[in-house]
């Protein structure tokens, strides 16, 4: 028992200790719009695949930009759909929005090779990216811009990502967390995503660690020379692609990545509606862990999983001999303590509004979670996602 209390007690301060450093690095900042004289173009990408629900509350978003319209397109190419997708961005009023599609220049979909597809066809100077049931506040074309503009060092801009449920692009986005997140999954959802953005930003902060997420991503279109891909190439993993290209940026200079944690910056995503899906969507996920090489990042990620995983080895050691029930309980405890400390001062800044009960008792759910789905990743599935097997 005197090693299990060991493990135990220093598994919780690696825990307490990354946690503490992450929620450090979170520092918000409001960045004012100026834009510059000589405004840039700017392309928006959008691989979109059986979108036809939310995809036109996506370019709606796009469409009430404060940014010029003649400034930007909106470039939608639609990976193979079998429903009414392209119908509806070919209808859209927009007329920034165009449409292209996969199946005219590959026989293989994929949202890697969308990307692929869509860097031959964007004629901006930067680059944007979001996802087709995403919605983007009326000033995310311009912020990035202004951020751009003021920093001619950075290369990449990463942005915070939240969920909602609703489907009007004008939704105010301080109010989005509260009547929606009325489930025990979606509340779960939404504690998880600020997590994963509070560890994003922490590891740009940081320098250490690089992870993407490709509902808010921006770059400048002259990096796709060094960090892209040809479209024809034969990709492993289905999903990745963000990532890829903020650890090809951070490979040539850390310093041109920047996280724009700023509140008018918050991209909006859909909750996923049932576990299923929200499997899924998650082993997808999970793919991202193979393409993530760093040594800081394999570090936050195995302290996060050896704490999860030893959690649940107690857990079914306690079922089995009840000596060990105080341990479980221990750490159960005390991760819904840490989590709670850690998403309370998070969730102020997307205007989420989930109870300090609720983080503490879906804390243990994140817990096997963890552990499950890291072990998944070390064994990469395959699944259906969009009506596509993948892995």
């Amino acid at each position: 028992m005197t090693i299990i209390y060991g493990v135990t007690l220093v598994s919780i301060l690696l825990y307490a200790s990354l946690i503490v450093l992450i929620q450090n690095c979170w520092r918000p900042t409001e960045y004012k719009v100026v834009l510059p004289s000589d405004l840039p173009y700017v392309s928006v990408i959008i691989a979109a695949r059986n979108e036809e629900d939310k995809i036109k509350d996506c370019l709606d978003s796009l469409a009430l930009s404060t940014y010029p319209s003649d400034r930007y397109e909106v470039i939608v190419i639609d990976d193979m759909s079998t429903d009414q997708t392209a119908q509806i961005v070919r209808s859209h009023s927009c007329k920034c929005v165009t449409l292209y599609q996969l199946n005219q220049v590959t026989k293989h979909g994929s949202k890697k090779q969308a990307l692929a597809y869509a860097a031959h066809l964007a004629k901006g100077q930067i680059w944007m990216y979001t996802d087709a049931d995403s919605l983007v506040p009326s000033n995310w074309i311009s912020k990035c811009v202004t951020t751009f503009s003021s920093t001619p060092e950075t290369k990449v801009i990463l942005g915070p990502v939240s969920y909602t449920m609703a489907q009007n692009p004008t939704i105010n986005r301080h109010n989005h967390s509260g009547s929606n997140l009325s489930t025990a999954l979606s509340k779960w959802q939404q504690l998880d995503i600020m997590g994963m953005m509070a560890v994003t930003n922490a590891g740009i902060y940081l320098q250490q660690w690089y992870i993407g997420n490709g509902a808010n991503l921006a770059l400048r279109a002259t990096l796709w020379k060094q960090v892209g891909y040809p479209l024809n190439t034969d990709h492993k993993f289905a999903s990745g692609d963000d990532v890829t290209l903020v650890q090809g940026a951070a490979d040539l200079n850390k310093d041109s990545i920047q996280y724009l944690l700023d509140t008018d910056y918050i991209v909006q995503t859909s909750l996923q509606p049932d576990f299923t899906s929200l499997s899924r969507q998650r082993l997808r996920w999970t793919s991202k862990n193979h393409v993530q090489s760093s040594i800081p990042q394999k570090a936050m990620m195995a302290t996060t999983w050896l704490f999860c995983l030893w959690t649940l080895i107690m857990g079914v050691l306690s079922v089995m001999h009840w000596q060990y029930f105080t341990t479980f309980l221990l750490l159960v405890f005390c991760k819904a303590i840490i989590d709670t400390i850690y998403l309370s001062r998070v969730q102020e800044f997307f205007g989420s509004r989930i109870t300090g009960i609720w983080m503490a008792i879906l804390s243990p759910v994140h817990t096997l979670y963890i552990a499950l789905f890291g072990l998944l990743a070390v064994f990469p599935q395959r699944y259906t996602w969009k009506g596509r097997s993948v892995r």
